[in-house]
């Protein structure tokens, strides 16, 4: 008997329009009250120019494929170039998935089973973290986690439209995140291993959706083949330690950033996934057929996270909270299935439970600032900007925030390995960036500068005799963020 078995057939429609509604206002509310941070910064300067550039740009540029950037691109050009625009729609990937309660999860697990999962996907603080975050995890946990649902409901009842909806969304996966890719690549090796043991009439179509899913991702193929081989756009991700390890299983119920997570983010997990295993066990022993997908999205899960810590053992460091964001739905949808199992009372108990557990995790999300402090910089410096002020940088954490900030002031990035850039305009962020060598040039005839470091930095070796400083140090930081910085006027 399912927790939401009073409501009726014919009030399901209305019932899913208010949760869907519900839950586009409380992702995308208030995602302006933090600043942008260095990656959504790369987000907004690639998706800053004609759709045509879009591409050619990731591909020299950018580790990432390119399917986010390019309906990022578009969503801009519909509806502006602000930061809530920017991160609203990852709140549309975040709705996505929740949505996904009323399709896929709801033909496989009842009326019930598909809110049971809205409530779970409401509740995880990671969906409100990516939520209002312009990157492309959002995206890429919806797509993985209904690539699979429907992959399961096409081996399961063998609808054409459940085959194709599979594939195409594989292939969004796969163009979306590389450890999406992965994911819906492991998922497709345990459907074949099960459609061979139980399926052999549905080995046919499987193959036949494979083999076109793997043909159109064939001419990106390479991309993440030179990422891991090269390696230089993962060598800021650490050295495997067992703390990296927890913090990567606590992520779905912690903080932002996995800074100072709380006990209860942990014991979230580890009630999330026992509760996981017990479901698939009662469904075996019941002999349920919808376990079956629960027990395919929690071996995803559990391989995936497997092999990106052995990848870091013997190969290089891989495994970090924000590469496990794609397959967090399949948590979430395996215990789903589980909550489906208990009583009446157990599930509305289960639900309040995960409620109370998240609530301070999200309340801290909505008050804080992770990111950093470039709300309280951009207030300050915008109070005394002048016309025709620079910024000069001493790292490009600040040069993207910055850039963003103050989009029409001149930026320079003071580095002596910049290549031989005519200009040394930046080719990701544009003309008003600039980087090199060549202090004197930058300064040369400008009398408003801004120098900028991130909190830590010197700037004596920045100064070398060429700028003095004319203005009062001001130093901006949180305490939940890494990142802070400093600011000060200086004059040639």
């Amino acid at each position: 008997m399912n927790m939401w078995q009073c409501c009726s057939v014919s009030r399901l429609p209305i019932t899913w329009g208010i949760i869907i509604t519900g839950a586009l206002v409380y992702f995308i509310w208030g995602n302006t009250h933090e600043g942008i941070w260095l990656d959504e910064s790369f987000s907004a300067a690639f998706t800053n120019r004609p759709l045509p550039d879009i591409l050619g740009a990731i591909k020299t540029y950018d580790s990432h494929p390119p399917l986010y950037y390019l309906a990022l691109g578009i969503f801009r050009k519909i509806f502006g170039n602000s930061l809530s625009v920017l991160r609203a729609f990852s709140a549309l990937g975040t709705v996505s998935m929740l949505a996904l309660g009323a399709g896929p999860i709801r033909r496989a697990f009842g009326a019930g089973g598909g809110i049971i999962f809205a409530v779970l996907v409401f509740a995880a603080p990671f969906n409100l973290v990516y939520a209002q975050e312009a990157r492309m995890y959002s995206w890429a946990a919806f797509s993985v986690t209904a690539c699979i649902a429907y992959g399961y409901l096409a081996i399961e009842k063998g609808k054409t439209s459940d085959w194709a909806k599979f594939g195409i969304l594989a292939v969004c996966a796969a163009y979306t995140h590389y450890c999406a890719l992965l994911a819906v690549t492991i998922a497709g090796l345990l459907m074949a291993i099960w459609i061979t043991a139980k399926k052999r009439e549905r080995l046919a179509p499987f193959l036949l959706t494979a083999a076109a899913a793997l043909f159109l991702f064939l001419p990106w193929l390479r991309f993440p083949l030179g990422t891991l081989r090269h390696g230089s756009s993962i060598s800021w991700i650490p050295k495997l330690t067992w703390d990296i390890v927890v913090n990567v299983l606590e992520h779905p119920f912690g903080y932002k950033f996995s800074v100072n997570n709380p006990p209860q983010a942990l014991i979230t997990f580890l009630w999330i996934f026992v509760m996981a295993l017990w479901g698939i066990y009662t469904g075996i022993s019941k002999r349920k057929k919808e376990v079956e997908v629960s027990a395919l999205a929690l071996l995803t899960y559990a391989i995936n996270v497997g092999f990106l810590i052995i990848a870091s053992i013997i190969y290089r460091p891989l495994l970090t909270e924000r590469y496990i964001v794609p397959i967090l739905g399949l948590l979430l949808l395996s215990a789903a299935y589980a909550w489906t199992l208990l009583p009446v009372r157990g599930q509305a108990l289960s639900c309040l439970l995960l409620l109370l557990l998240c609530l301070p995790q999200a309340v801290a999300i909505r008050r804080q600032q992770f990111n950093g402090p470039m709300n309280e910089a951009s207030k300050y410096i915008n109070s005394d900007l002048r016309p025709g002020d620079v910024f000069l940088h001493n790292d490009w954490h600040t040069m993207g925030t910055f850039s963003f900030s103050f989009p029409n002031n001149k930026h320079f990035v003071y580095c002596l390995d910049s290549g031989n850039r005519e200009n040394y305009e930046d080719p990701v962020f544009g003309h008003n960036v600039m980087s090199g060598p060549d202090l004197e040039g930058f300064i040369k005839g400008k009398k408003n500068i801004w120098l900028v470091g991130r909190t830590g930095s010197s700037d004596v070796w920045m100064v070398q005799g060429k700028i003095k400083v004319e203005g009062e140090k001001r130093t901006f930081t949180q305490a939940y963020s890494w990142y802070g910085v400093w600011v000060e006027r200086v004059e040639p």
